[in-house]
């Protein structure tokens, strides 16, 4: 038994007549007739009474009418709950991400992979320095942390997909120098300020960094750590020190010069979420940046 056919049945049960019933519902006469009656053998009992001048319901047909009235009040108010939840409780979810320059090019992307799956889908995105994200993460308040890879290392029992890589470079501005050197040479960065974000805020960006200094030669830099990458950048911008960040940072700011790093020393910006959370598996299954 269809939906359709308890809807051509109430109507012929109501009208008491096949033609009427028929204009109501736009159909032929014919195809309402037929339909009462596969609905007649699927049941295996006669719903009306038929005649040349009159229609009637049978003992059964009365009882049918009864149950499926019923039935059709239950479907209408499932459809009513359905569409009270899509317009009152419509699902959220909470983006933590990195706050800084680098992550902005490619969540409009994101943002439309997401509508994609659901359109009414409720996007809430706070930026914050790691150690703030992944509190949040950890305690539920966000459903995806997007940071850098380098900072994984800190959490645990998660999922993690690269979103895009990040070629990583000097950057410096350009009153840092007297006259900015033509190419990169360590010995020009002896005993300047290197400025980082503090290493309990972002343990994984720290480490990184410091061994990337080390790596590149660059001796007795001047650690100058801050709170958030708005006053590191702010400071950068007026020549205070040097830093390593994603080259995009310097290439979107013209006070800024950058050197890019050789390409075993990119990054990647990653989302993370928790496996125990449905919803952020669900929009990271098939996400392709």
């Amino acid at each position: 038994m269809k939906l359709f056919q308890i809807d051509y049945f109430l109507e012929v049960a109501e009208q008491l007549n096949f033609t009427k019933a028929a204009n109501i519902l736009y159909v032929s006469q014919p195809a309402l007739s037929k339909q009462i009656a596969l609905l007649e053998e699927e049941l295996g009992v006669k719903l009306f009474v038929r005649t040349s001048r009159k229609v009637a319901l049978t003992t059964a047909g009365q009882q049918f009418e009864k149950d499926l009235k019923e039935i059709r009040l239950l479907v209408d108010n499932a459809k009513e709950h359905a569409i009270q939840a899509r317009t009152s409780k419509k699902q959220t979810l909470r983006i933590a991400c990195f706050d800084g320059q680098i992550f902005d090019d490619f969540l409009p992307q994101f943002y439309e992979h997401i509508k994609k799956l659901d359109s009414d889908m409720n996007i809430q995105l706070t930026r914050g320095n790691f150690f703030e994200n992944k509190a949040a993460l950890e305690q539920g308040a966000a459903d995806i942390l997007i940071t850098l890879q380098m900072d994984c290392e800190e959490l645990k029992d998660c999922g993690m997909h690269k979103m895009t890589p990040r070629e990583s470079a000097l950057i410096f501005s350009k009153t840092f120098f007297r006259q900015p050197p033509e190419q990169y040479n360590p010995k020009d960065f002896y005993g300047k300020k290197f400025l980082i974000i503090k290493r309990e805020l972002s343990p994984g960006i720290y480490r990184k960094n410091i061994e990337t200094i080390e790596k590149l030669g660059i001796i007795n830099p001047i650690i100058l750590e801050h709170d958030n990458m708005s006053t590191l950048i702010a400071n950068l911008e007026m020549g205070q020190g040097f830093t390593i960040l994603a080259s995009d940072v310097a290439k979107c700011n013209d006070n800024l010069i950058h050197y890019p790093l050789p390409d075993e020393m990119k990054t990647w910006v990653v989302a993370v979420w928790k496996h125990t959370n449905t919803l952020a598996e669900l929009v990271m299954d098939d996400f392709k940046y």
